[in-house]
């Protein structure tokens, strides 16, 4: 599940029917949290719907809600919260959150490095 996760978001973002120019992937990453990790959906929602409202930058409000999911990844399993149904908890959260942050981590620093500061 993992494996096919990862492999849809990367499909998305380099789709080679345009030239390995495809996507950003946050729809598809939804789609694979919605089956493989669904409680951690709540969350990314409200980061990127919060981090949007702060920095007015939808690449640094996608890399802030990345960086949560690479973070919840990693204390999930530890801090032993449940799963609903999905990633079982065999140590497969912090691969799955890696994959998604590694593939679409780069098409969201270049937006947020090409977009212009917000004016007050």
């Amino acid at each position: 599940m993992v494996a096919a996760g990862i492999g849809t978001a990367a499909g998305n973002v380099f789709n080679v029917w345009y030239r390995f120019r495809g996507g950003k992937g946050l729809g598809i990453v939804l789609g694979v949290l919605l089956v493989a990790w669904p409680v951690a959906i709540l969350p990314t929602i409200f980061a990127i719907a919060a981090l949007i409202v702060i920095t007015r930058s939808s690449g640094t409000a996608a890399l802030g809600a990345l960086s949560m999911l690479l973070a919840l990844g990693f204390l999930w399993e530890p801090l032993d919260w449940p799963v609903a149904w999905g990633v079982s908890t065999a140590n497969l959260l912090p691969w799955l959150a890696a994959g998604v942050v590694v593939i679409l981590a780069p098409k969201h620093l270049k937006d947020a490095l090409n977009q212009p500061v917000p004016h007050p």
